[in-house]
This record gives C-alpha cells, sequence and structure tokens, in this order.
C-alpha cells in the first residue's frame, strides 16, 4: 500500500496501524499539528490528492463537492478539508454509496461528539 517512490520518506511508528484502518475503515479524519507529517504520510497511500487549501483544489469541492468527489481514483486524500467544510457531507455520502475516502486535517481540533454528528471516525476509532 505504501509507495516506493519516495525515496525521502521516513517510516512512521503509526504506519502499520494506518495500513490496517485504511483497510477496516471506509473514511477516516486525521487531526493534528502543523508539520506533524499527516499529509506526507496519507499521500503515500492515496491514488488522489486533493490539497483544499490551494484555489485550484478547492474550486471544484466549493462549487459541488458531491460531483467533485465522483470519479476520483480511490483512496481520496482531502488535505485541509476544513478550507471547505462541505466537503464532510459530501464525504458522508461518498461512505454511505461504500466509496472509500481519506480526510486529513492540519489546525483543527474537533470536539468529542464531532464524529457522531458527522458519521466520520477520528483515525483509531471504529465507529
Amino acid at each position: 500500500m505504501v509507495s516506493a517512490s519516495s525515496t525521502k520518506y521516513r517510516p512512521r511508528l503509526i504506519d502499520p496501524l494506518l495500513d490496517e484502518l485504511l483497510a477496516q475503515l471506509p473514511a477516516m479524519l486525521v487531526p493534528g499539528p502543523r508539520t506533524a507529517g499527516k499529509t506526507t504520510t496519507l499521500a503515500r497511500r492515496a491514488a488522489t490528492v486533493v490539497r483544499l487549501d490551494r484555489q485550484t483544489g478547492a474550486a471544484a469541492f466549493e462549487a459541488d463537492p458531491d460531483v467533485a468527489l465522483r470519479g476520483l481514483p480511490e483512496p481520496v486524500l482531502l488535505d485541509e478539508w476544513q478550507r471547505v467544510p462541505g466537503v464532510l457531507g459530501a464525504v458522508r455520502r461518498a461512505v454511505e454509496a461504500t466509496r472509500i475516502r481519506i480526510a486529513s486535517t492540519s489546525r483543527v481540533r474537533c470536539a468529542p461528539s464531532w464524529s457522531t454528528r458527522s458519521g466520520l471516525a477520528p483515525a483509531g476509532s471504529y465507529a
């Protein structure tokens, strides 16, 4: 599942757990501090990386996140999802349609009840 093309990647202790969770969960939210390596770690496992903090990545998702998700090679990494909050609803609907997605975030703290309201489980959860 991890690409051999990334020669500068430093293996992380969480790599085996992420591989296991990605095989079991339809979607995952990975919160954490800036520059912790969330995007780097998950991008190695994604077929598509959408950087929502860049206008080129965000434009289609701001217009219609459901349409923007359709047809993307999976798994999909939605980096900096908090820039386009409507994407979470689209991820939930995609999961309900049994399509696999990965959501990643930085600089965001989620309240414990967040996963219940959104229908998505933080990494390590089996909700």
